[in-house]
């Protein structure tokens, strides 16, 4: 992924306008496209500065519907994404009043492992 372990990367992709399309694919995207959507925010999302974005473009609820919603990967990476947003405080506080609590709690409950990863 050209982000992976580039924090230079991961600023540079989020300046280019690439958060909101990304967001827009979690809300109307393929399967496998909301699972690389989800996995790209959540590589965003280990960058401060990139956090605020994501939750001002809708990033939160569009997570917290694929939480609901989306395949075991899609899920993973969801989940994954909504922690690495947690770390920023007013992220937090909109995670919870997005209602993310419950379906997180019912994707490590669930029997499905893969979704637990």
């Amino acid at each position: 992924m050209l982000c992976h372990k580039n924090v230079d990367n991961k600023v540079e992709v989020a300046d280019s306008g690439a958060i909101p399309a990304l967001v827009g694919i979690l809300e109307h995207g393929s399967k496998e496209a909301m699972e690389t959507a989800s996995a790209a925010l959540q590589s965003l999302a280990t960058i401060p500065i990139n956090r605020q974005a994501i939750a001002d473009f809708g990033g939160i609820a569009a997570l917290v519907a694929l939480l609901r919603s989306g395949t075991g990967a899609a899920q993973r990476n969801a989940a994954g994404a909504l922690g690495n947003l947690a770390d920023h405080n007013k992220c937090a506080r909109r995670i919870v009043d997005a209602g993310a609590l419950e379906p997180l709690v019912e994707l490590f409950s669930a029997a499905d492992g893969e979704a637990r990863e």
